[in-house]
């Protein structure tokens, strides 16, 4: 049975904390390449803007829609970040020094690569297969063995051997 004694508090709603003052961002060359270099040693983008020297992914989207530069940095960025998750993978599959190790280590390559094949499919994405169907009139040719003259092998001494053959057995 239910207790009707008890009161039931309303549960508390908990604003999210501000980190300080909105900084208004403003785009420049030396930001975009501080944003492009630590996209290239790995930084996600769900990271930047929260150590204050870089702004939010809202921002740095906003930025690639209006700057047709800007996006092409980020892009070329990511490839290289792709190369940085093929060393980590590296890295990670030389440091297994235990069964146990190699367990967790395993995941954290099939993680890098999947990374890698998302930053750079052309180098580490899976290769695409090439399929093609030629629309051409195809010519059957069936070699029955018979040969007349003026065909490569027509032997007319033979040929005549065969239909006297024929004419005696009455086929």
């Amino acid at each position: 049975m239910i207790d009707k004694t008890k009161i039931v508090e309303k549960p508390e709603i908990i604003e999210p904390k501000r980190r300080g003052p909105k900084t208004r961002w403003h785009y420049s060359k030396e930001l975009a390449e501080l944003i492009c270099d630590r996209i290239a040693t790995g930084a996600v983008m769900e990271d930047l803007g929260k150590d204050g020297d870089t702004p939010s992914r809202y921002v740095i989207n906003k930025w690639r829609l209006e700057n047709t530069e800007f996006n092409q940095m980020i892009r070329a960025a990511r490839e290289l970040r792709a190369e940085y998750f093929q060393d980590l993978a590296i890295k990670t599959a030389e440091a297994i020094k235990s069964k146990d190790e190699a367990a967790i280590a395993a995941v954290q390559i099939a993680t890098y690569k999947w990374a890698a094949s998302v930053n750079d499919p052309g180098t580490f994405g899976k290769r695409a297969e090439l399929k093609a169907q030629i629309n051409m009139p195809t010519q059957i040719i069936v070699d029955t063995g018979i040969r007349r003259p003026g065909d490569e092998g027509y032997r007319e001494d033979e040929t005549r051997k065969i239909s006297s053959q024929m004419k005696n057995n009455d086929v």
